[in-house]
């Protein structure tokens, strides 16, 4: 059983599964890779598979770190009644868990990274900071603790090695060993300059394990998505920290930290709107995504949120440039915890995004189901003339992709009552009478019970008839016919 998907996969150790018409594992229980390119899960079936329906059951783990899972039935002779699928296992419990746990680690994050800006001696503001050091230090903590049942939906052993080797988990763990010693760092009062270092570093492993490290022009993206990060740090983080500077500290004092704020942040948002544009063009790619996905319209909201900031900054930025009197720092305290609160939405928009599949995937992965399935599938019933109907069946044909150009075939034989037949000898002939083509014979190989070709060479579309010669022994074979339309 091998499953494809449209961009590189890590398969968990229970992340394939197939059951049988009678609910029990048919599977090997290893499942793994298909190609060397990532993009295909597969797992072997195990001993002779009876007729009935089965059920595949899946759960990867996208290149973007966000965990995938799905199912499927198919049948074998004859439909019977779908066995029933295996559970998430609390899956979702845990997705919502982990969705706090994300959008806790990027506010501490935030305010760690814009309030250790703004210290300046304030011991409000420090201890702010090292709230913030504190909720981030937890959250990754928690969020590695939670990975494993997050990717597969189990706490195995076997489980929790697959997802220690993988990008998000490690991604997590270098965040947590550089954010530990940012905390001491900054009680000690070591220069922001130096403790810049491993801040910028643990803000990189957002960037190298999310939306930002797939999909197209990764090397200019990661970088990109750190500036959006970091600005996004100094505006929204600098932001709580001047609220708390203006309620903690003396008008005079607290005017001086708002210009000084007021100067960053107008940098910050330049910034911001730049690697913002240019996310958004990437992540969703056309005007109708931006409302026809739920990215998109996540996104949307996000937009409306950062209007709604913007607005009120530049209502704040009246009471900066003003005398720095009580009054002026009253009010400017009012506009500031408002402009806070909408940046804590701001932040909880941008944790969903991070977990919401990109829209230009989902519009791209819609379109391709959505399109035409152009695959040419025939089935032709024969009769040898064997007596008490043993010569009696049918040949399914796949033509694959079933266009003009080039195609592979496979054919099997299957017995009257839907058991797959070995024969001597098949052939198949193609014809394309309005064009005066044909026949032409496929060279088949037998591979198995199957026969197939890789070289089919259909040269124009068009009302093809196939021609079917199935001989069950030395003597007894049948001819029959069938026409299959074939599109260019």
């Amino acid at each position: 059983m091998v499953l494809t998907f449209s961009e590189g996969v890590s398969v968990p150790p229970e992340g394939l599964r197939v059951l049988g018409p009678d609910g029990l594992r048919v599977d090997d229980r290893r499942p793994g890779h298909a190609g060397g390119d990532g993009r295909s899960a597969r797992v072997a079936l195990v001993g002779r598979l009876p007729q009935g329906t089965y059920v595949v059951s899946w759960r990867v783990v996208s290149a973007d770190s966000h965990p995938v899972s799905g199912g499927f039935t198919f049948s074998v002779g004859h439909e019977t009644a779908a066995p029933a699928a295996p559970g998430d296992g609390g899956g979702a419990v845990v997705g919502v868990v982990y969705g706090i746990g994300r959008g806790l680690a990027y506010a501490g994050f935030v305010v760690l990274v814009g309030g250790a800006l703004l210290v300046r001696g304030s011991g409000a503001v420090r201890r702010l900071v090292l709230a913030g050091w504190a909720v981030l230090l937890v959250a990754t903590a928690g969020l590695l603790v939670l990975r494993t049942p997050y990717e597969s939906g189990g706490f195995g052993w076997a489980a929790v090695r697959e997802t220690l080797g993988g990008r998000p988990a490690l991604a997590l763990l270098a965040r947590l060993v550089l954010v530990v010693p940012l905390g001491p760092m900054l009680r000690r009062g070591v220069p922001v300059a130096v403790a810049a270092v491993p801040a910028v570093a643990a803000g990189a492993t957002w960037a190298a394990s999310e939306h930002a490290s797939t999909g197209m022009q990764v090397a200019l993206a990661v970088p990109l998505d750190l500036l959006h990060l970091l600005a996004a740090s100094v505006w929204l983080g600098g932001l709580a920290a001047l609220l708390v500077t203006l309620v903690a500290e003396p008008p005079r004092e607290a005017a001086v930290s708002a210009a000084r704020f007021s100067r960053r942040a107008r940098a910050a948002v330049a910034v911001l709107v730049v690697t913002g544009v240019y996310q958004s063009w990437r992540q969703v790619g056309s005007w109708h995504a931006l409302g026809a996905t739920g990215y998109g319209r996540l996104l949307s909201a996000k937009l409306v949120a950062v209007a709604l900031l913007l607005a009120a900054a530049w209502y704040s930025r009246r009471w900066t440039a003003g005398p720095a009197g009580s009054g002026a720092v009253a009010r400017l305290r009012w506009s500031v915890a408002a402009e806070t609160a909408v940046g804590a939405v701001v932040l909880a928009l941008t944790a969903l995004l991070t977990a919401t599949q990109p829209a230009r995937t989902e519009v791209e992965f819609t379109a391709a189901a959505a399109g035409p399935k152009p695959t040419v599938y025939a089935q032709v019933p024969f009769d040898t003339g064997l007596s008490g109907g043993r010569g009696r069946g049918t040949v399914q044909i796949v033509l694959d992709p079933g266009r003009a150009g080039d195609n592979s075939l496979q054919a099997v034989v299957l017995t009257r009552g839907g058991a797959l037949a070995v024969v001597p000898e098949l052939r198949i002939g193609m014809a394309l009478p309005d064009r005066g083509i044909g026949p032409l014979q496929v060279p088949l190989e037998q591979r198995g019970a199957a026969w197939e070709s890789d070289d089919v060479r259909v040269p124009l579309p068009g009302r093809w008839t196939l021609t079917v010669v199935v001989r069950t022994s030395d003597i007894d074979e049948d001819t029959e016919t069938v026409q299959v339309e074939i599109p260019g």
